[in-house]
């Protein structure tokens, strides 16, 4: 019997972890956490160094699956495992490097494989070393090509390339002896890349299955009396966008961008030089964006250096400054702001001081704070009112639309569709008898769905 076990992300943005096991071999997918900025239980909390992984167990925010943890890191924890030990194989396999997706991956153990895309795998080490995952990440990432397939047990899972807004999105089609499984990761039709998804879709039809668990982040009840939703913002129209905002601005250009997002990063630095600014970067997203391209990127740009950087940076981003064609300090940047576009996280917005922006602009292009909804928002506008900056928008999410997300369960052909990855997963636009709203921790038999 093969049996489908969500243990997170049934309405959650994120977080998502599911359990497919075989003849007692087993795979997890993903292995991240919620996203829910300023709520949840360590909101304001420090984590405590050494109990990171064992906190989030003994509270529920992770799910206890025993065999995928080294066994330093859930000393003392006394949930109980969530489903029993297995004596056969193990994996994990990653859809992309988000953190809602793959948070907690540096607690895997060793024996354990981890796979996932090349570009997902020199990812994760990066956001090790800026400590924006939990966990050290010490262990090797086994890399599978776009198309290419690894196994375990009597499973075979291929990954192919969907469109998303970060480099190394796949998704899954996952073959077992009782039916083929599809597994969307997060994915879009309005990005660069629409035909890597569909491609997935038909995929999921040719390998005939049974069940496509698609994300629903983009879900939503109508609101009585909301105003009509924007136009769609394809990703196409990201860096034109960016050009029109900088083009009539006489002072500094900030943008909020994850530098994960590699094409992103090479369309808006030419947006800068049409603009006539040079794209500047920090180190970290000079690290992220080569991880995401696997070279540096080809437009013109330059990184934002402050001057003890190099002595205290960790290796990536050693690796990324010495990579560097040029570095701009501050000084260079307030001399005549109008002549740059700045990546610049909301951490070190305190660099502004230094910078003289004063008439300039802050962009936001999906980099944190996301919206209004994150209590980091309040903190950007208060920056930004407070140093004479408008803000303006240049974003394009990763997330298909509705009709988008039906279109793509129409084209895998798929009886049974499992929507997660959404607060609102009944809204998918299906035929009812085709959507399955998993129960966490209800096992599922995959033959008779």
């Amino acid at each position: 019997m093969t049996s489908v076990t969500l243990f997170a992300g049934e309405r959650s943005i994120g977080g998502t972890q599911i359990v497919v096991e075989s003849e007692g071999a087993r795979l997890l997918f993903d292995i991240g956490l919620p996203f829910n900025p300023g709520s949840g239980p360590f909101a304001g909390v420090q984590r405590r160094t050494g109990r990171e992984l064992a906190d989030l167990l003994q509270v529920g925010e992770a799910p206890n699956i025993p065999g995928i943890y080294r066994a330093s890191h859930i000393e003392g924890v006394t949930s109980p495992p969530l489903i029993p030990p297995t004596e056969g194989p193990t994996a994990v396999a990653l859809s992309h490097s988000h953190l809602d997706h793959s948070h907690v991956v540096g607690f895997v153990d060793e024996s354990v494989p981890v796979h996932a895309s090349p570009a997902t795998s020199r990812i994760l080490p990066v956001l090790s070393d800026t400590g924006s995952s939990l966990g050290r990440l010490s262990r090797p990432i086994e890399a599978v090509e776009p198309g290419g397939s690894f196994e375990v047990g009597p499973m075979r899972t291929t990954l192919l390339p969907v469109d998303h807004d970060v480099a190394g999105a796949s998704g899954m089609i996952i073959e077992t002896p009782d039916g083929t499984i599809a597994y969307s990761g997060d994915i879009r039709l309005h990005g660069l890349h629409p035909e890597r998804s569909l491609a997935f879709a038909r995929a999921a039809r040719e390998a005939g299955a049974r069940l496509l668990i698609l994300e629903g982040t983009r879900l939503f009840p109508p609101e009585p009396g909301a105003p009509a939703p924007s136009p769609e913002r394809f990703e196409a129209a990201v860096a034109p966008r960016v050009t029109q905002i900088l083009q009539p601005t006489s002072g500094l250009g900030v943008i909020m961008m994850t530098p994960e997002n590699g094409e992103r990063v090479e369309n808006v630095a030419r947006a800068a030089e049409a603009a006539a600014r040079l794209f500047v970067l920090t180190a970290d997203a000079l690290a992220y964006t080569m991880a995401a391209l696997g070279r540096l990127p080809d437009a013109p740009f330059a990184v934002y250096r402050p001057a003890n950087e190099m002595e205290t940076a960790a290796p990536t981003i050693r690796r990324a400054l010495e990579a560097a064609p040029r570095t701009i300090t501050a000084a260079e940047i307030a001399s005549s702001p109008g002549s740059y576009l700045l990546r610049l996280p909301l951490e070190r917005f305190a660099d502004l001081l230094d910078l003289n922006p004063q008439g300039g602009v802050i962009i936001t292009s999906n980099g944190p704070p996301l919206g209004p909804f994150d209590p980091a928002y309040a903190t950007m506008s208060w920056w930004a009112e407070h140093m004479d900056m408008r803000i303006e928008d240049a974003s394009s999410t990763g997330h298909a639309h509705a009709h988008d997300l039906a279109t793509i369960a129409h084209h895998s052909g798929a009886p049974t569709v499992m929507s997660i990855h959404s607060r609102h997963p009944e809204m998918l636009n299906i035929a009812p008898e085709r959507l399955l709203l998993p129960e966490r921790g209800r096992r599922y038999d995959l033959s008779s769905l």
